[in-house]
């Protein structure tokens, strides 16, 4: 059995009336690609905002941290402003300071000569 279909053949004044017709929305579509292309990958582009969220992001948890910092420095400031133990302790560890009545113990390493080496 034969194929009915008939084959059909444009002729070249034809495909020029189809590409005329077609050339503005393949012109919309080619320049929707390039801005499309410009917004992504551009050095002012989505990547870098979305790197610039991270750097945001990092730099709250940053201040965050500090912010605690703060307020832990704050009470050991109330403290040693009001608690008179807490003077006392810092005193004797950062400071060195002894009561009084206390008995110091000082370990002293001793230091290798220079003439029991020489020989």
């Amino acid at each position: 059995m034969r194929n009915n279909r008939k084959r059909s053949y444009k002729s070249p004044s034809r495909l020029r009336t189809d590409l005329s017709q077609r050339m503005p929305i393949l012109a919309i579509a080619a320049a929707t690609l390039i801005v499309i292309g410009s917004i992504l990958f551009d050095h002012q582009s989505i990547p870098q905002y979305i790197q610039l969220l991270r750097a945001l992001e990092e730099i709250r948890t940053h201040i965050h941290e500090l912010e605690q910092r703060n307020a832990a420095l704050r009470q050991e400031i109330v403290r040693v402003e009001h608690d008179p133990l807490k003077l006392e302790e810092i005193a004797r560890n950062r400071l060195g300071m002894v009561r009084p009545d206390d008995m110091v113990y000082q370990f002293v390493v001793p230091q290798p000569s220079l003439e029991t080496s020489a020989p």
